[in-house]
Order: structure tokens, then sequence, then C-alpha cells
């Protein structure tokens, strides 16, 4: 008899059973995933800034086709393996069981770590959707009321208040009962969408890139004694040192693939409430709200938004306007997002002004509770597995979730908040960052795929994609594309110069991530064995439902 047969699961785990209700069903789990992977409203936000000025050479439509493919693999992969092994906490749970617990547990601690930096970062956005709004809103009604808040707004100090109140707003929406939260959060995604998006089509097919310069011009003389404010934002950023826009080359679209990546790097965020999912055993679910909803639907929308943005502002202008913001001389009032400039387009339409403002802001919104609920979860299954306090993995049987571990993260998410809203640089400081903890989380969960069907092979032949292809493991063979395709992201990252991000700062918070999760697991695990407990016990199997 085995040493964890001899013990009973509730002297290995906190309690017998997580008290996890399965209430997520289909159509929830592929609109969370494509609200976390950032499309509509705020994961197209970066790229789209980043790059006509970073990548002026690049083709960004051909980046996201190839960002599409190869990022095909590695959602199946995270669906593969969320049917396998449906419990609560995502990676941890796979790569603890199938490779090494202390594995799961670094690469997954550094994930949240980026995930809450986040929500700061996302909260900063939503802050800049409705400045923007007020911004524009101002010279179209020409009221002093309006323009007295847009005042307020514009400055960091009312930024703030109102990224505070935010994150409020998504606290009380992460602590609704998981079926709930997904039932409102289809209706708010789907009915923002449905509101903004035909109308942000057609202004953008109505509009030219003259007509856009008029309406641009109108904008900023509320802000400037100059009537040409797009010819200031032009010819500023090239005295600043804008290159300009290039000739397109593949030699600029593959540093720019790699960012593109970044930014569609989280459709497979369901896999995190693998235990609350409906049918979590069945992959063919899992492909469907991973791979068709959360990361196809995003990669066409994407597109779509750059062709239209590229058509009527115009490389060259995009990226003066984003080259300036970096560089902190920009003559915007406001972030040069690209809903500021869908607000510009519809100025002197006060109704469609205002419907895009309510779309928006139904879309953004929610995003920012997904990013305290995701983390939540992940701290969920490492208190049940004993490596947190267990007061973590205590579950509301009012609301049927970790009711602490949703405050513990939104506590966290706040500090965030208050550096990105005041520090523009902060964005690339965590989108470096973000780049190496998810390429390396990548990696590793490809492994796992790769070895699953060897180290876990009762469970493997239990799935539906069980099957073999001449002798080898379908699971193994889309863990090793997965694998190859993340291998060559890491070289695109870490050998080009366009990504000059990584500095001694970076790596020393990286070390520190890192370092800190793993000495902070060997005390765990010593600690518990001189209470008894032979914490490494669990990891043998799957955590209880």
């Amino acid at each position: 008899m085995s040493e964890f047969c001899r013990m009973s699961p509730k002297q290995v785990f906190v309690r017998e059973a997580t008290g996890l209700v399965r209430e997520i069903d289909l159509k929830g789990a592929t609109v969370y995933n494509i609200l976390f992977n950032g499309f509509p409203m705020l994961q197209a936000t970066g790229i789209l800034m980043l790059a006509p000025f970073m990548f002026p050479g690049g083709d960004y439509v051909l980046a996201y086709v190839i960002a599409g493919v190869g990022l095909t693999f590695t959602n199946l992969v995270y669906a593969f393996l969320t049917a396998a092994m449906p419990r609560s906490g995502g990676e941890y749970v796979f790569v603890s069981r199938v490779l090494a617990p202390e594995i799961g547990f670094i690469i997954n601690l550094a994930w949240v770590f980026v995930i809450i930096s986040w929500l700061g970062w996302d909260t900063s956005l939503t802050t800049a959707v409705v400045a923007s709004f007020f911004s524009v809103l101002a010279p179209a009604t020409g009221s002093a009321a309006v323009t007295s808040a847009a005042s307020v707004l514009l400055s960091s100090t009312g930024r703030t208040v109102l990224g505070i109140l935010l994150v409020l707003v998504n606290v009380g929406l992460a602590l609704m009962p998981v079926g709930r939260y997904m039932r409102t959060i289809v209706i708010a995604v789907v009915a923002g969408f449905l509101i903004s998006t035909p109308i942000g089509l057609g202004l953008f097919l109505a509009a030219t890139p003259s007509s856009f310069k008029v309406l641009f011009d109108q904008y900023m003389q509320a802000y400037l004694a100059s009537p040409d404010g797009y010819k200031q934002v032009l010819d500023g950023a090239y005295a600043a040192g804008y290159g300009g826009p290039q000739p397109t080359t593949i030699e600029a679209t593959m540093p720019l693939l790699a960012l593109a990546v970044l930014y569609t790097s989280a459709p497979f965020m369901s896999t995190y409430f693998g235990g609350e999912l409906q049918r979590g055993g069945e992959a063919r679910r899992h492909m469907m709200s991973m791979v068709l909803g959360g990361l196809y639907s995003c990669v066409f929308l994407q597109i779509l938004l750059f062709v239209l943005m590229r058509t009527v502002l115009t490389p060259d202008f995009m990226g003066a306007a984003s080259f300036s913001y970096f560089m902190g001389q920009s003559i915007i009032p406001t972030d040069p997002y690209w809903w500021t400039f869908t607000y510009v387009l519809a100025i002197n339409n006060l109704p469609l002004l205002m419907l895009l403002f309510v779309g928006y802001m139904l879309m953004g919104v929610p995003k920012m509770s997904g990013e305290i609920l995701m983390p939540s979860r992940c701290v969920f299954a490492w208190s049940f597995d004993r490596l947190a306090p267990a007061k973590l993995s205590e579950v509301s049987e009012r609301f049927r979730i970790p009711v602490y571990t949703v405050l513990a993260a939104a506590i966290v998410g706040f500090a965030f908040m208050f550096w990105m809203i005041g520090d523009p640089s902060s964005y690339i400081t965590m989108s470096t960052i973000s780049a190496f903890v998810v390429l390396t989380l990548w990696a590793v969960v490809s492994i796992a795929a790769i070895v699953f069907p060897y180290r876990r092979r009762t469970l493997f032949e239990a799935l539906a994609v069980g099957r073999k292809i001449v002798g080898i493991p379908l699971m193994s063979i889309v863990g090793a594309v997965s694998l190859g395709f993340v291998g060559w992201l890491f070289s695109m990252f870490f050998m080009n110069p366009s990504f000059s991000g990584y500095t001694w700062f970076t790596w020393i918070v990286m070390a520190v991530l890192y370092g800190g999760a793993f000495v902070y697991y060997y005390l765990v695990r010593y600690y518990w064995k001189r209470q008894g407990v032979e914490v490494g016990l669990a990891f043998r199997e799957l955590p209880p439902e």
C-alpha cells in the first residue's frame, strides 16, 4: 500500500471537498475567454499604440495570422489538459501533477502576479475610456459643466479616484456566485458589442483621412491655440525623432509577431475555473471556448480594427501620436488610444458619441473582474494543497466562491492601479515582464502535454482526444508543436534589439518573483513536515471535487 493510501485525503488536502459548484456553461466560458483576451476593448490598445512606431515596417495582418495559427496549438494544449484534469487552478494543477509540484507552483505564481498587474493596467485604461469620452464631449457640447468634468477626469487625481470606484465595482462583480457572474458578463459584453460595433464600423467606413483631419482639428481647437492640431502632432513627433512609416518587410514583421502573440495571450482563461465548468471533462467544449471563441474571434477583430484605423488615421499619424505619447511630449489632452479617435469621428453626432461610450464601458469594465477571479482560483488551489493559508480555500456557502482570495487579489490590484495610472512607462515595464512570464508558462505547459500520456496514462486514455497518430499520442504532438512555436517566440523577444524593455529593474523583479516562489515553496513543505503532514503526497492525484 502506498504512503498516500495510508493517509486520508483530509490529512493531505485541507478538506475532502472543494465546495465549488459546476455552474459555468459553454456560453459563459466562451465570453469570459473573449473578454479576458481583451477584445473588443482593452487588449487591442497596447499593440495598436506600439506597432506603428516600434515596427513601422511590420505587416500587422500577417503577424496576427501567424500568431493565430501558432497559438492554436498552445490553446489546444490547455483544452486537452483542462479536460483531463478539470479542477480549478489551471496549469498549477496540470504541471504540479505531471512534472513537479514546485514547478507548477512557481510558474503559476508568476502568472498570477502578471494577471494582477493587468488589473492595474486595465483599470488605468478604463479610466482613459472615460477621460477620452469627456475630452471629446466637452467641445461637442460646449457645456461649461462638461468641460469642468473633463478637466477633472483628465487629471491624475481624477483618474485615480475613478479607478478606485471601478475596482470596487469589479470586486462586487467578482463576489457574485460564479454562474450569475458569467450570465452578467455575457449580457454586458454582448450588449456592448452590439451597441458600439455597428456605430464604430459605420463611422470608420464613412470617414476618410481628410475628413478625420478636419474632425481632429475641431477636437484639438478646444485644447490648442492653433487651428491645425493634426499637423502639430506630426511635426512634433518628427522633431522629436520619429522616423515615420517604412516599407513592409518580413524582418520587421517577425518582432511584431512576437508582440501580437503577447496581446493575444489569454484566450484559455476558463481553465482556471476547471472545477466550476459544466461537463469540464469534455475537450471539445474547451476547444470551442478557447480556440474558436477566445482566440480566433479576437484575432479577426484585431485585424479588422487595425485595417480600419490604418485606412482612416493613416500609419503616419498613428505612429506619430503614439511616439509622442511614450516620449512624454504628446499634445493630445488624453491618451491616444483607438477609442479616442473613434469618439473624435462622432464629435458632431452627440447620440452616437454617447452610445459609443456606453458600449465601450459595457465591454471594458467587466474585464477587471476577470483579473480578480483568475488569481482567486489559483490561490484557492494553492491553499487546498496547503501551500497557502487554509483561510484562502474557504468557500462562502451563500456565494459559492472563495471570498477571501477574491478580496486578496483586489487589494494587490489596487497597488498596481495607483502605479500605472500615474506612470505611462509602467506599461512597457510590465509588458516586458509579462512577455517573459507568459512564454515561460507556455513552454512548461507544452512540455507537460508532451509527457502527460506517458506519466498519466490512465487519465490520457480516458480522454476523447486520447488517440495516437503513427503511434505517437496526439496530445504529445500538439504539445511539441506548441513548444517549438514558443521557442521561436523566445528568440524573437531576446534576440531582437526592438525589445529594449529588459532593464536591470525588470530582471531583478523576475529574479525575486521566481526565486522567492522557489524558496517559499520549500519553506512551506518544511513547515508542514514538522507538523506531520507530507504536502508532496497531495500531488500524486487530482484534488477532490
